[in-house]
Formats: C-alpha cells, structure tokens, sequence
C-alpha cells in the first residue's frame, strides 16, 4: 500500500518534476498539491485521513516550510503528520531550524533525473523512521539529514 503524502511546491517545474518521479513505482501516492498554508490546510481539511506526510519545499512565497510545520504541530488533527523539508541548497543554520519535533527529515532536492529514485527512498525512510519514533515515545529520536548520497542524524553533524 502506498504512502500518502502532500506535496507543498511553489514551482510548478519542480511540482512536475517530483510528482512523476516519486508516483513512478506506486510506492507514493500524492493526494495533493499546495502552495501556501491556505492550501495546505484545506487539503488536509477534506481529506478522509491524514496523509502520512508532507512533502514541503523550505523556500515559498510568504512562508517557509519551518513556518508552515510550525503552524499545523498547533492544529490538534495535523500535528502528528510529519514534515519532510527539502531545498536546492543546505546552509549549516538549517540544521537548527529543521530540529522541530514535526520534523522528519531535511531532503536536498536532486539536480537529476536519476537522483530522484534515491530522493524517494529518503522520504520513504524519513516517513517511516519517524512513525517508528513515535510509536516507541520518541527514543533516541532526530529529524534525518539527506544530503545527496549520504545520510546522518543532525546531531551528528
């Protein structure tokens, strides 16, 4: 079965981009597109259950992904569903932006085509470890740093 997840993406190229890489397999189902909060939380509004996660570009007009994960861990029905947070860049303070507890993982989006099954794998993993975190009461928990091939704990940074 695969995982549910909203895509929060002001740039439609990049909307595209993903959309057709990570739905390839059927490992991901996108239910749906946003831009902003508004959209963000209408979608989730009408939704029969919750997405298993959302899928947020950190950069968007207005907003950032860190205010918009801050804004729904406030909302009782949202704040379970993690946030992967992604961008073209990783400057170092992102590192202590993205270690809220609705934080799955930090993703650098990939620059090719071929780097997109990888980028699945890393949601699908983030998702998955933090479901795991908090069923076990958040032992040992940190968000996930994805920097192209390699992985850590942010801690570890």
């Amino acid at each position: 079965m695969p995982i549910k997840i909203v895509v929060v993406e002001d740039d439609i190229d990049d909307r595209l981009f993903i959309s057709g890489a990570l739905e390839e397999t059927g490992e991901i189902d996108i239910v749906g597109f946003a831009e902003n909060f508004d959209e963000l939380a209408d979608i989730l509004n009408h939704q029969r259950t919750l997405p298993d996660g959302i899928l947020c570009d950190i950069r968007l007009p207005g907003s950032t992904g860190w205010e918009m994960s801050e804004k729904c861990k406030h909302i009782p029905a949202f704040e379970q569903v993690p946030f992967v947070l992604m961008s073209g860049t990783m400057p170092s303070y992102y590192k202590t932006e993205a270690a809220a507890p609705n934080i799955a993982a930090y993703i650098v989006k990939p620059s090719l085509l071929q780097e997109y099954r990888q980028f699945k794998q890393q949601i699908l993993d983030a998702i998955q470890q933090y479901k795991m975190a908090r069923s076990t009461g958040w032992r040992n928990w940190a968000p996930r740093l994805f920097n192209g091939r390699q992985h850590n704990n942010f801690q570890d940074i």
